[in-house]
């Protein structure tokens, strides 16, 4: 009995975090800037579109920062990027019938999205460097 109330109070401590962290039913954005040092991961989760939720991780570490998707605890999308700061949101929209993420990871900006296949596609959005007239 003592073990059972223990585990509730203990759990009761995680709750907050989690529930900070998950954004399931609107797509309102999460984002947060850290101090560099302080920061070691930090994920937002949100509802793929299909009623799966899919979590955005991003990692700092040895001086770069690792991007990670994952959908049912498994990793469906990772790659390592050297960016200066340590910014990280993530934002879901919606448009034209398709459901897709815009990331920012330090100055880096990217758009997810799941394909016709049912595969990850991140593709990084470069900033137009024609002159503006």
């Amino acid at each position: 009995m003592k073990r059972k109330i223990l585990a509730a109070l203990v759990s009761l401590l995680f709750l907050p975090a989690v529930s900070m962290a998950a954004d399931v039913s609107d797509g309102r954005p999460y984002s947060g800037v850290l101090k560099e040092e302080a920061r070691k991961e930090s994920s937002f989760i949100f509802d793929d579109g299909f009623g799966r939720l899919v979590e955005f991780a991003g990692t700092s570490s040895e001086g770069a920062e690792i991007l990670t998707i994952r959908q049912g605890r498994q990793v469906v999308w990772q790659e390592r990027y050297h960016v200066n700061g340590s910014h990280f949101s993530v934002v879901k929209g919606e448009g034209m019938g398709e459901i897709y993420f815009l990331i920012e990871l330090g100055e880096k900006k990217f758009r997810a999205f799941i394909d016709r296949d049912d595969h990850w596609q991140v593709r990084e959005i470069l900033e137009d460097i024609r002159p503006r007239y």
